[in-house]
């Protein structure tokens, strides 16, 4: 079985910091998604289309059979989104 090559669709020196921790090479893209919550769009709702664009604007930029981990810079906390410090 082979292993598919893994992506960091972020620009995040953090998470560039915890793949190393894996060992295992990585690639890096740098997406380039709008961070902007749309009217009337709940926190949960905002922080999960902000990952799945950011992964999904990721694997564009990359081989079919990449494994592409997105994550946007906010993050959920009481039903209020919050930026996350990179």
């Amino acid at each position: 079985m082979s292993v598919s090559e893994l992506v960091l669709a972020s620009g995040s020196p953090r998470r560039f910091e915890l793949l190393q921790l894996l060992d295992r090479p990585f690639n890096v893209v740098h997406p380039n998604v709008p961070e902007q919550r749309l009217p009337a769009e709940t926190a949960d709702d905002y922080v999960r289309r902000l990952a799945l664009s950011k992964a999904r604007a990721g694997a564009a930029m990359v081989t079919p059979n990449s494994t592409v981990l997105g994550r946007g810079g906010a993050s959920c906390l009481r039903n209020r989104a919050v930026n996350s410090i990179h």
